[in-house]
Formats: structure tokens, C-alpha cells, sequence
């Protein structure tokens, strides 16, 4: 197990624990119980993330049990579980996820 990681970019394959800080990571598989902050983010369908995610854009496919937050596009695809909150600028949601969320759209500062 894995305690903190902070990088450029990022791949998880097994448990993490504590904190991830990078420009881009891809989560595949198993759990990640920490917190995530980074630019782009990818939640394949058999992973597990337990914790907050912080990011610009991400692409949720597996589940997610905690807060979303994105400033930029927040895709989430057929499969995705999100037990938590997301709050994001943009949000494309495919009609066939199970959600157990508060959804809000961050307001245009234009």
C-alpha cells in the first residue's frame, strides 16, 4: 500500500492510501480510499475511488463514494455510481447511472 502520491501523471492498479496530487491520473482498478486533486481524471468501470475528488475534468465509469468537484467537464458514462456530491461547470450524464447524489452547476463567470 501506498501512502501519498504526488507526480505528473499517474496509473493505479492497487489501494492508495492517504493523498493523490498530479496533472493526470487514471484510476483502473481495486479501491482508492484517499483524496484526489488533478487536472484530469479517468475512473474506469472496475475501480473504486473513497474519497473527495478535486480536478478540472474527469471521466467517471466505475464508483465513486464521495464529493466531485470539477471546474471544467464532468463526463459521467453508462456504469458509473456516485454516492456523494458533484458540483462542476459542465455535466454530460448518460441516462443509465445509479445515483445517490446532490447535483449543481457551477454558475458561467462570464
Amino acid at each position: 500500500k501506498v501512502k501519498k502520491v504526488n507526480a505528473k501523471s499517474v496509473m493505479i492498479h492497487g489501494t492508495i492510501e492517504d493523498k493523490i496530487s498530479c496533472k493526470y491520473a487514471i484510476c483502473t482498478s481495486d479501491s482508492v480510499c484517499c483524496d484526489i486533486k488533478t487536472d484530469e481524471l479517468e475512473v474506469q468501470q472496475n475501480a473504486i475511488i473513497k474519497g473527495n475528488i478535486k480536478c478540472v475534468n474527469a471521466s467517471i465509469s466505475g464508483h465513486v463514494k464521495g464529493n466531485i468537484s470539477a471546474t471544467g467537464k464532468l463526463e459521467i458514462s453508462n456504469g458509473a455510481i456516485i454516492d456523494g456530491g458533484i458540483k462542476a461547470a459542465v455535466i454530460n450524464i448518460d441516462s443509465k447511472i445509479s445515483q445517490n447524489c446532490i447535483i449543481k452547476i457551477l454558475p458561467d463567470n462570464k
